[in-house]
């Protein structure tokens, strides 16, 4: 059976940002989609947030927004099952958030994961493992890269 992954935008940066000190090991699971060992899922916002972030990483080499969207356009469309939230899940999101009384950026994990949860992803790759497991209400595996094994 084929792992359906869910990335972060924690690992998809360093995944194509070859300078990048997390770059091996996050490219490494993203070679196993040719193989057919997996298949990979993101949310829509993440391409908002990866566009945003690495339009500002601290490269040797700026990379320019041209660049940016062909990286988009060529590995992850092409690769990846973007899932996107319609109005009942923001409203999820929202209701969610603040029941459990957190505030800041754990509201994107937490639009990540609903993501990942209507994907019916089989694991989460994040460096935020933290902020995800407060929010884990389905208990989906979640995992650093490194500790990942198809």
């Amino acid at each position: 059976m084929i792992k359906k992954i869910f990335f972060d935008t924690s690992v998809l940066i360093p995944a194509f940002a070859e300078s990048h000190p997390n770059h091996k090991e996050c490219f490494s699971i993203l070679e196993k989609v040719s193989d057919k060992k997996i298949e990979v899922v993101t949310s829509s916002h993440a391409l908002l947030e990866f566009y945003s972030v690495f339009s500002k990483l601290p490269l040797k080499t700026r990379i320019s927004p041209l660049e940016i969207r062909e990286i988009i356009e060529k590995n992850i469309y092409q690769n990846f099952k973007i899932v996107v939230l319609e109005e009942k899940d923001y409203r999820e999101v929202i209701s969610q958030i603040s029941s459990l009384g957190l505030s800041g950026g754990i509201v994107y994990d937490l639009f990540h994961y609903i993501a990942a949860r209507k994907a019916k992803a089989s694991l989460i790759l994040t460096y935020n493992e933290k902020d995800f497991q407060k929010i884990n209400f389905d208990k989906i595996p979640i995992l650093l890269p490194e500790d990942f094994k198809s």
